[in-house]
């Protein structure tokens, strides 16, 4: 009888503990939620797809976009190279907009437009992700090392985006009205591997349309060119490339394991995490206000804080991804009991860079929006921005961080998604 007292009270501690985080959250070390790949299935290459070949390559640019939209891009023109069975080549570094270039408001560099470049290495994860890959990935200079000789690769490609650029659209047949971009169907679809030459970035179904043919498997080399007219952006978690849930499952595993921020973003973001309290300890924010499209979206601190208090828990501490660059912008949450951080008030400048306030690391400026995506990513409920991409990725994280298959969207600029909710019964 005592027995069954003990593990009822225990058992009513973990329910009453729900509300304020998932109960599985308690008893593990922050550090052993940013490993969640280890625990990734390796899948069987379904026997539908084209076998893989490490003679045989697809070449992308980046996108125009800022950096979630480069980011969407680069995973499409992963699971090309995944579905079609090439190497992936990655391009040389070249001026990201919003990281290198363009209205900074958060992390700006001193040189201009021409002078600062990005690499994908210096943001993922690429041994990881070489691993992951059927066939693997190269670098630019890599890839001209192993094929120069066989494909006539002009030596300034190796360390010039626009050499690069203009020689291996050549070499694939690109011109500025070509464009080879993944096929859809009516019901938003894409069958199989279907490519499509098209004028178009809308997938209309009004040009001509061809399957994966013996022509493109057999071309040593598929350049897939970004323009304003062509860009690769689509939400890869769905059925909004394949139809085949084998083919799904098969790439979205590889994406998970593979497509990672580097060692050095995970352990700012874990630093920061145990300053706001530790994972699940805090709710997390994105608040877009300054460099999105969407200019609708934009309300007020206030109406922020009205359309979401419901599934907040009195006092929390709230950490806020932000743009806004007024200090007392969001005075509404202060007002109402909770402790709000900010960028700044997790960091330090020293001599331009930032540093960690509890651990003293330097930050690239250029990682800063990566980073705090992954805080978000950590909070117990994450409120995000509806239209941005970067909240978006916060929330596929979400799902990562928390082994979670789904998760409720919250955003602070749409009212109608808290009504119902409150704070006890709701969380991740």
């Amino acid at each position: 009888m005592i027995l069954f007292i003990i593990v009822f009270i225990i058992t009513l501690i973990i329910v009453i503990w729900g509300g304020v985080t998932n109960w599985k959250f308690i008893n593990k070390n922050n550090s052993e939620y940013y490993n969640y790949w280890d625990n990734v299935k390796s899948d069987d290459r379904p026997n539908n797809l084209p076998k893989p070949d490490k003679n045989k390559y697809l070449t992308f640019e980046i996108d125009i976009g800022g950096f979630n939209n480069i980011r969407e891009s680069f995973e499409v023109n992963i699971i090309c190279a995944i579905l079609t069975g090439r190497v992936l080549v990655i391009p040389p570094a070249s001026p990201w907009y919003l990281i290198d270039w363009g209205p900074i408001t958060r992390g700006k560099q001193s040189k201009g437009k021409n002078e600062l470049v990005t690499d994908f290495a210096e943001i993922f994860n690429m041994k990881a992700l070489n691993s992951a890959m059927p066939c693997g990935i190269l670098t630019h200079e890599e890839f001209y090392n192993k094929e120069s000789k066989n494909l006539n690769i002009p030596e300034n490609t190796k360390n010039s985006d626009k050499n690069w650029k203009e020689w291996v659209r050549k070499q694939a047949g690109i011109t500025e009205k070509d464009k080879v971009i993944i096929c859809k169907d009516k019901q938003d679809k894409i069958k199989g591997l279907d490519f499509k030459i098209s004028e178009k970035w809308d997938f209309s179904n009004d040009d001509k349309d061809y399957k994966y043919s013996d022509k493109l498997k057999n071309a040593t080399l598929l350049h897939q060119p970004v323009s304003w007219n062509t860009r690769f952006l689509c939400k890869i978690y769905d059925k909004s490339l394949v139809i085949d849930n084998n083919i799904l499952d098969y790439y979205l595993n590889i994406i998970k394991k593979g497509v990672r921020y580097s060692e050095e973003i995970f352990q700012i973001a874990e630093d920061i995490v145990k300053l706001l309290g530790g994972f699940a300890k805090y709710s997390s924010f994105h608040i877009r206000r300054n460099d999105l499209q969407y200019k609708d979206v934009f309300i007020d601190s206030d109406n922020s804080y009205n359309n979401i208090k419901k599934i907040l828990l009195k006092g929390e501490n709230i950490y806020i991804a932000t743009d806004e660059m007024k200090n007392d912008f969001f005075k509404a949450f202060e007002n109402n009991g909770h402790k709000v951080f900010k960028w700044d008030d997790v960091t330090y400048k020293k001599d331009g860079p930032s540093y960690t306030k509890n651990t003293n690391k330097k930050i690239n400026p250029k990682l800063e929006g990566m980073i705090e995506q992954i805080v978000c990513a950590s909070g117990r409920n994450f409120i995000g921005t509806e239209m941005s991409t970067f909240s978006d990725y916060i929330r596929i994280l979400e799902k990562y961080l928390k082994d979670k298959h789904n998760i409720k969207k919250h955003s602070h600029n749409i009212k109608e998604f808290f009504k119902n909710y409150n704070s006890k019964s709701y969380t991740n």
